[in-house]
């Protein structure tokens, strides 16, 4: 039965943020999973372009030097660009998924500075990818800092999403992090 539906950019990209989350912790597609953060992304690239919101594109362009720049964004397209166009027939990729990783977590942070709003599994996301490389300031430092306070490896973070996202949504736990200062 089609249906018709009525939806907002963000709210796409929100709806193929979320998605892409889910099948990155349920271990489903890698390709998959790519192509929806990849499109998600490319939503948020679109509507914080005349912005102050921060992207990986806008730092590729702000720190690269002008001669090396269309290498580094072709390199960093290079999977997304293989598995929406297929332009060879006969070529092959090899791909490292968890390039994905930092295609969701450069969404989400778009996302949460575009929006100034957060949802559930984007917060599982943050805690994920902030245990992951607790040495990198992935996030603000009040928000770090919460997290930290939970003392999660990453090793324990993928097995409570992994089993999270195996159930209902809507049954997926709320994270105590307030996003504010």
């Amino acid at each position: 039965m089609l249906m018709e539906i009525s939806i907002s950019s963000i709210d796409a990209a929100r709806d193929q943020l979320e998605e892409a989350i889910a099948m990155l912790f349920q271990k489903r597609s890698p390709i998959a999973t790519h192509t929806l953060a990849s499109a998600a992304r490319g939503i948020l690239i679109g509507l914080t372009k005349h912005t102050d919101v921060m992207s990986m594109s806008k730092y590729i362009e702000k720190f690269i030097p002008k001669v090396e720049r269309k290498a580094t964004i072709d390199a960093w397209h290079e999977a997304q660009n293989f598995f929406k166009h297929s332009r060879h027939k006969s070529k092959t990729l090899t791909f490292n998924s968890e390039d994905t990783e930092i295609f969701i977590l450069d969404a989400c942070l778009m996302y949460m500075c575009f929006t100034k709003k957060s949802f559930n599994s984007l917060n599982l996301f943050y805690v994920y990818m902030q245990s992951k490389y607790p040495d990198i300031p992935i996030l603000p430092d009040h928000i770090a800092q919460q997290i930290g306070d939970m003392n999660l490896d990453k090793d324990k973070c993928a097995e409570i999403f992994q089993k999270q996202f195996t159930k209902n949504q809507d049954d997926i736990f709320d994270l105590p992090i307030n996003m504010g200062q």
